[in-house]
């Protein structure tokens, strides 16, 4: 066995055939790291023309000295429960490292702790891959405390294989439903926000505070996914607006059915002086939020989720992941993946407590590991990383 550069072509196949299969091992993504300045890799350890790992590296370097940290986002893709396979490969990349003066590599691999429900909670007898995280330690990896992780451990999935959009629905809460239906009655609609149309992402992302976003606020990376991803039609972007003459239209109905009940009918009349405030200052529509999601392989990923501060009440977070669901179902997506959740499950404001109205299930990966190469180097690094986190 021995670690070959291997094409994009044999990356792709290998990767696309593996149950750890995701959107940050693709071409595509190293595309979008080299747009951001850089070094991309792909290697696999060939056993006599048959690659049994495989991963896409990436590295940054120290300005002055040029040593390097390689990062595996969402990598290896390998079997961790073989730890004589882990080990090899890790012996040959770190060979592979050291040769491009690489100090450390990082991995956050793609692959299940323990399984739980969609509370959270622990299911008993579930899957197990506590076995993988003593394969990495035994071999030397360091696991990395939460406050260093560079991605989120836990994740949110819809399984939508075998079931049609009436059946999803079917299982998503009480509550989220009503406002659905709701915001669909006073005429907030979905629409795609197309490649030359970024910049109304853009603008709607910059007037929310309430989201959910892997980019971190970064503009310039978000431009790139949208331009980049658009060619190889990976890219999901909508938008939920307003149409504020329906809403009109609507409430004035609703005047005229409670004309004979004050109270109910002082309500209406407020809320129509509200929507002509509306009018007067947006026109015919207003964009209430936005998200982003890239689908890949069956896959349908999240971004970016957010709602603009100022139409909170209309929560149009809700109507734009249930669009977003139909739209992943119409690509096939057997899987729905909403973007991380806080570490601490008990949390009031935890994603968690959003996410499980639709009903799938929280998702705990194994962890962040380093394999440290270079000891002095590292405690550089990880001192550059304390900078950059109390910064924030």
């Amino acid at each position: 066995m021995r670690l070959r550069q291997i094409n994009k072509k044999e990356f792709e196949t290998f990767c696309k055939a593996s149950p750890l299969s995701n959107f940050f091992q693709t071409k595509e993504y190293a595309e979008l790291k080299r747009k951001e300045g850089y070094h991309t890799y792909f290697v696999g350890l060939d056993d006599s023309g048959r690659l049994l790992a495989a991963t896409l590296l990436i590295s940054s370097e120290f300005t002055i000295t040029k040593k390097r940290v390689f990062f595996c986002p969402r990598g290896y893709i390998i079997d961790y429960r073989n730890q004589e396979l882990l080990n090899t490969f890790t012996k040959e990349l770190v060979a592979y490292v050291k040769e491009k003066k690489g100090i450390l590599i990082k991995i956050t691999p793609n692959l299940m702790l323990k399984e739980r429900d969609k509370n959270g909670e622990l299911v008993s007898g579930g899957m197990n891959n506590s076995k993988c995280v003593e394969n990495l330690l035994d071999i030397g990896y360091k696991r990395i405390s939460s406050y260093y992780l560079v991605n989120p451990n836990f994740l949110y999935t819809l399984d939508l294989k075998g079931k049609n959009n009436e059946e999803i629905y079917e299982n998503i809460s009480s509550d989220v439903k009503s406002i659905i239906e709701r915001n669909e009655k006073i005429g907030i609609t979905i629409s795609k926000i197309e490649k030359e149309d970024s910049d109304k992402f853009l603008s709607i992302l910059r007037n929310c505070s309430n989201r959910i976003d892997y980019f971190k606020k970064n503009d310039k990376s978000y431009k790139n996914v949208i331009s980049i991803l658009s060619n190889y039609n990976m890219i999901d972007v909508i938008t939920a607006e307003l149409d504020i003459d329906k809403y009109l239209e609507v409430t004035r109905r609703s005047l005229e059915n409670v004309l004979n009940d004050n109270d109910l009918s002082a309500q209406v009349q407020k809320q129509l002086e509200i929507i002509n405030s509306l009018q007067y200052k947006y026109g015919h529509k207003v964009s209430l939020g936005t998200l982003l999601a890239v689908s890949y392989n069956n896959q349908y990923l999240t971004l970016c989720i957010a709602g603009m501060d100022k139409f909170k009440n209309f929560d149009p977070i809700s109507t734009l992941i249930w669009e977003s669901i139909k739209r992943a179902k119409k690509l096939s997506a057997t899987k729905y993946i909403f973007y991380g959740m806080d570490i601490n499950l008990e949390k009031e404001n935890n994603l968690i407590h959003y996410y499980q109205k639709f009903n799938g299930k929280a998702v705990e990966l194994i962890g962040e590991y380093d394999f440290v190469i270079d000891q002095r180097y590292y405690q550089k690094y990880l001192k550059k990383q304390e900078k950059i986190k109390n910064k924030k």
